[in-house]
Formats: structure tokens, C-alpha cells, sequence
């Protein structure tokens, strides 16, 4: 990495005119607006991840009552020993 005036220990952005961080990203240029397709987009990506999430959560907690059920039936084993 290439260290600039603007950064000198390239982590610092530079300050505008009056005293405000400048919107300049470490390329020199200003960040992209999000766009109507944009905000689409991140939305579809974030509920295919919270699905994803809610199929995980649902599976152990499935996985959880199994565990339940094979350790009352070892239970009922035990007893009948």
C-alpha cells in the first residue's frame, strides 16, 4: 500500500475545507448511492439469509426434541433392568 499526503498512515480521511471529514473513499472517489435495484437486491439477500438462519434454528431445536425422546426411552430401558 502506497501511503499518500491525504493519508499518511492510510487509515485517516482527509478533512474538507470546513473542518468535516470529506466523503472520499481510500480510491479518491465518492461513494455510490444506492439505487432503487440496489436496495432490491440487499433485501432479497438478506431475507435468503434470515431463512437460512430459521432453517438452521429449526433443525436443532428438531435434533434437540430427538435427543429428548432417545433419552426418556433409555430411561424406560434402565428401568425395566
Amino acid at each position: 500500500m502506497t501511503l499518500s499526503p491525504e493519508h499518511p498512515e492510510g487509515g485517516d480521511t482527509p478533512a474538507a475545507a470546513d473542518g468535516t471529514e470529506a466523503m472520499v473513499s481510500y480510491t479518491g472517489r465518492t461513494p455510490m448511492k444506492q439505487t432503487a435495484e440496489d436496495e432490491a437486491v440487499t433485501g432479497k439477500l438478506l431475507a435468503a439469509a434470515a431463512q437460512e438462519l430459521r432453517q438452521f434454528v429449526e433443525r436443532t431445536e428438531r435434533l434437540a426434541a430427538e435427543k429428548q425422546d432417545i433419552t426418556d426411552q433409555m430411561k424406560e430401558v434402565m428401568a425395566e433392568a
